[in-house]
């Protein structure tokens, strides 16, 4: 009976994956309302089979781990990040789940094999009913996750069941899944920092974390090598390398790193490895995909590691890392190709680095929620950016990494895909510098020139002496327009149109300096297949003095 009873649910849960197919086509979207079981009269709530006679942290058994929507779409509601309501009258609580039995209740269909462990202020027997604690947000946000990304829709009736601006907030946010707010004026809630809190540097790997292993045969050898790894936000942004390490390899063998403790707001990790006999804190980014060959194709993985499916949904690749909250486990990663200087480097805080290697400044944030906007989101790309940290001061005519965005695979691998990146620089202690250029830099796997640093593709440039000492303050937009699209990692061109740059040394800015964005050629031998970055750099020809802050950098898309 057992058996048959699986054999069903499986059959249900195919007949459902149509069943969202045409409910999406019929509402343009998964509604929170409708995910609201035990709330919504037309989906039913879960039912405690058994549970425990007094409070405390306890483990209760659902008699089954699913329900289903008005039209038939059936889910497993229950997951470490979606509170849920149990009980009535005076005993009634919502309270978030500390574990689920399995994944998700991998039985749901199975009588009484639906555990989950939380710690309740109430006891709670058999019979006890078991509601949704978002109104149903979060179990379609989940579902629409699961999918690859959706639209979610909250309406009148979604408040009308108790959902609120409150609820909207505290939802876990996922990259590929916006809300659509049909409460009122339609507005778009998208995953946003939530905070200004940047992570710092992980621990330095160890011999027991990241060590040569014979099999599979490598490119490696006996010579010196270091290596470092960043780990990575919801939307792919990379937080700091990790401290320097470093030891020699083995005749032909392969790196092998074992996965890195979670950390919180993280979804993913990317291994970094110098050249061989490089330079100690020289490491370059280790490619985990596969180049597509066809123009407008999704890169896949190249096997080095379990890329996280949170980032994957969203254009980004990185290794999976464990995390409670996303119900996923972290991977180890075996790496047996050299990397090499047409690479990324790695991001800090601060864009320190040298004219010959270039480290970014983060924009990786600790923790992200839904926030109003007036349009959907781009999954995996940042269009607004909180301050970045301040740059530290660089030599004269040594770039100054102000900013790093981060793009999905295939952003801008679109003939006439056109943005416009904008953003405003304060400097609390302005050098004398003559000419300024705002840089806008090309960094992906493969296009990065021989040089080892990313390519210049455009950037407004300003003549004027500034004052020594003196605040600095820079306005600066520049237009981006893809005019060559490739599948190669040397194919794609990229056109600065529309820019221009401001500057003054006063804090009132009674006499600013002005000039548009000159003339400049196409840059091309891009890869733009691959998810990529744009460096936002300062270079002053004379200065060395200047500590730039990007306190705001949007990305807007013109086309």
């Amino acid at each position: 009976m057992k058996r048959l009873l699986v054999i069903l649910g499986v059959l249900a849960l195919c007949a459902s994956a149509f069943a969202q197919v045409s409910n999406i086509q019929q509402r343009g979207g998964y509604y929170a309302s409708d995910f609201a079981y035990g709330w919504n009269n037309a989906t039913p709530g879960l039912s405690v089979g058994v549970g425990n006679n007094v409070s405390g942290t306890y483990t209760i058994t659902l008699n089954y781990g699913y329900t289903q929507t008005p039209t038939g779409l059936q889910f497993i509601p229950m997951n470490v990040n979606a509170p849920f309501t149990i009980g009535s009258g005076t005993s009634m609580e919502t309270v978030a789940a500390s574990s689920i039995s399995a994944v998700s209740c991998s039985t749901p269909y199975v009588y009484q094999t639906c555990q989950v462990t939380a710690t309740f202020a109430n006891a709670h027997g058999a019979g006890d009913t078991v509601r949704s604690g978002t109104t149903g947000l979060q179990e379609a946000v989940n579902y629409a996750a699961s999918l690859g990304g959706a639209k979610v829709v909250v309406d009148p009736l979604w408040t009308a069941l108790g959902g609120t601006n409150v609820t909207l907030i505290g939802a876990t946010p996922y990259p590929s899944v916006f809300i659509e707010d049909d409460r009122g004026p339609v507005q778009f809630w998208n995953p946003t920092p939530a905070s200004t809190a940047f992570w710092s540097a992980p621990s330095a790997l160890s011999s027991s974390t990241v060590f040569p292993v014979a099999s599979p045969v490598g490119s490696y050898t006996t010579g010196t090598y270091h290596f470092c790894f960043a780990y990575v936000d919801i939307e792919g942004n990379e937080g700091p390398c990790s401290s320097d390490y470093s030891h020699a390899g083995l005749a032909t063998s392969s790196i092998q790193f074992t996965a890195p403790p979670a950390q919180a707001g993280a979804v993913g990790w990317i291994p970094y490895i110098g050249l061989t006999g490089g330079a100690a804190s020289n490491e370059y980014q280790v490619q985990l995909w596969t180049q597509p060959t066809v123009l407008g194709a999704a890169p896949v993985s190249n096997g080095v590691c379990a890329l996280s499916p949170i980032l994957l949904a969203a254009g980004h690749y990185a290794c999976a890392l464990t995390n409670a909250t996303y119900s996923q486990t972290g991977s180890g990663a075996i790496v047996s190709a050299l990397t090499t200087i047409a690479a990324p480097q790695a991001v800090g805080l601060g864009g320190t680095g040298t004219a010959s290697y270039w480290i970014g400044n983060s924009n990786a944030h600790t923790t992200y929620q839904y926030a109003p906007g007036t349009t959907p989101a781009t999954p995996g790309l940042v269009r607004s950016s909180l301050p970045f940290t301040a740059a530290t001061a660089a030599g004269s005519t040594i770039p100054q990494v102000m900013g790093t965005v981060k793009l999905p695979a295939n952003f801008m691998n679109y003939v006439g895909r056109t943005i416009e990146v904008c953003g405003y620089v304060y400097s609390s202690t302005q050098g004398a510098s003559t000419v300024v250029q705002i840089a806008l830099e090309w960094d992906a796997q493969g296009s990065d020139v021989t040089t080892g640093l990313p390519v210049l593709i455009a950037g407004p440039v300003i003549t004027g002496t500034l004052t020594t000492g003196t605040t600095g303050q820079f306005d600066f937009c520049q237009d981006l327009k893809t005019t060559v699209a490739s599948a190669s990692a040397t194919g794609g061109t990229i056109t600065g149109g529309h820019g221009y740059l401001t500057e003054c040394a006063l804090t009132t800015c009674a006499t600013p300096f002005t000039s548009p964005t000159m003339t400049v050629a196409a840059v091309g031998s891009l890869n733009l297949a691959g998810e990529a970055r744009i460096q936002v750099a300062m270079i002053q020809t004379t200065s060395t003095t200047a500590v730039p802050q990007l306190r705001d950098l949007t990305v807007k898309i013109i086309n």
